[in-house]
């Protein structure tokens, strides 16, 4: 009886052996400590904080309020600039660009829901192949046309398809795009009007800054489109 008894505790301690993974005895059973636990601290999320724009101009000095009036074939102003939820704009958000934005109408009232509004938007670091890539992207479509007498300057307004126009450019440190959609009472004379006014006032502006200090290779920023619509 001995014998089988000691065979079943034996063959109990290489069953629990197994399930353990360690053969070693077992600790000294000790009582549970009567300390209170400390209640766990409640998370708090970081406050997020919006990019830091490197682009060294206000949207006033890009574009000057007597400007914007002369421009927009109704009264404009400033609104608050809505980020099109694309990859490619959060990607200009993140280099630090400049969005300057207006509209007809209410300030507070959301552009979305606007039937004219514009904006200019000029991103830092902007690569030689990342504007070639927004050229020949969706959001050209074969539509730019040289745009006064600077190289890597287009305009973007089909005198057939005039409800949007725009421009967009290169220049030494930065990438700029801008457009205007008017689903009022719109002719390709006035939109025209308006891409000749704000690129007059926005273009030399950009041209005039200082050159960007430059760590590395530039930021391939995508000037809003690798291949992708936005608003």
């Amino acid at each position: 009886m001995k014998s089988i008894r000691a065979g079943a505790i034996a063959a109990l301690t290489v069953v629990a052996a197994l399930l353990t993974g360690c053969a070693a005895p077992s600790p000294a059973w000790t009582a549970p400590s009567t300390r209170t636990a400390s209640p766990t601290p409640t998370p708090t999320a970081a406050a997020a904080t919006a990019p830091t724009a490197r682009v060294p101009l206000t949207c006033d000095q890009l574009v000057p309020p007597a400007v914007v009036a002369a421009a927009f074939r109704v009264p404009a102003n400033r609104v608050t600039t809505e980020t099109p939820r694309n990859p490619a704009s959060y990607a200009d958000e993140r280099a630090g660009a400049l969005m300057c934005m207006w509209g007809e109408g209410d300030p507070s009232q959301p552009v979305s829901e606007k039937q004219l509004y514009g904006w200019v938007t000029v991103v830092p670091g902007v690569t030689r192949e990342g504007f070639e890539d927004f050229r020949a992207g969706i959001d050209v479509g074969g539509f730019d046309e040289p745009l006064g007498s600077e190289p890597d300057t287009y305009s973007m307004c089909p005198q057939n398809a005039f409800q949007f126009c725009g421009f967009f450019a290169l220049t030494r440190d930065y990438g700029v795009k801008a457009g205007v959609w008017d689903y009022g009472a719109a002719t390709y004379d006035t939109q025209s009007a308006w891409v000749e006014a704000v690129s007059a006032a926005a273009l030399p502006a950009v041209r005039a800054l200082p050159a960007r200090r430059r760590s590395g290779s530039p930021r391939d920023a995508h000037c809003a489109g690798r291949r992708t619509a936005t608003a």
